[in-house]
């Protein structure tokens, strides 16, 4: 597995800016969101401990907590993709001389192509998630951070939608069309949701603002 968050801001833009396909995308993707869910702990913790936000501490404290799993999540889904791009890689790599070879090549393509759609529709799941954070913490935490919860909602939404085409590029390729109805069918529903969620979000913002 990369250790691709183990490096300095500048060695991830070097890497993805490389002629390596890895990170792509999906990491991007994945790294926005945990960039949403840790403003969200940001805004967070600027709101424990202030008395005029006692009444809702505990709330913010749970949410703080959501937030923290949340980046980790999309830390460890970041890493997935670029996993499940490497393993795509090597069945490509596959022999086909003979029909043995063309049908297990096939079978694990397949396969491959699955996970490689599971794991970018995990990274825009998790943004949602994280987006019904900044819809809370933008109505309900300090006032003087509610730009930067504005900020995770861009992020989040962002990291959805960024997602969901990279699970775009496989389903047109995958033959088990059970399996692309519900992709599709769960990307319609990530997406409409993502966008009703950060539109809540910057409505808190705003009328909060000034």
């Amino acid at each position: 597995m990369n250790d691709v968050f183990k490096g300095s801001v500048d060695q991830f833009l070097e890497n993805t800016s490389s002629d390596s396909p890895t990170p792509g995308g999906g990491s991007v993707a994945a790294l926005t969101g945990a960039l949403g869910a840790a403003l969200v702990q940001m805004v967070g913790n600027l709101t424990v401990g202030k008395e005029k936000y006692r009444h809702v501490e505990d709330e913010i404290k749970e949410l703080v907590r959501k937030g923290t799993h949340l980046m980790d999540k999309q830390k460890k889904l970041a890493e997935d993709d670029m996993a499940h791009f490497d393993s795509f890689m090597e069945v490509l790599s596959l022999p086909k001389n003979t029909p043995e070879e063309q049908e297990t090549r096939k079978k694990r393509l397949q396969q491959a192509l699955k996970d490689a759609t599971e794991t970018p529709l995990a990274i825009a799941s998790a943004g949602v998630e994280v987006l019904t954070l900044t819809a809370l913490v933008a109505e309900k935490g300090t006032k003087n951070a509610i730009s930067d919860a504005g900020v995770a909602a861009h992020l989040a939404e962002a990291a959805v939608q960024a997602a969901l085409i990279t699970a775009d590029c496989n389903i047109p390729r995958i033959e088990d069309q059970t399996f692309v109805q519900w992709a599709e069918k769960k990307k319609e529903n990530l997406s409409s949701e993502a966008q009703r969620l950060k539109s809540e979000s910057l409505r808190n913002v705003h009328s909060r603002m000034g």
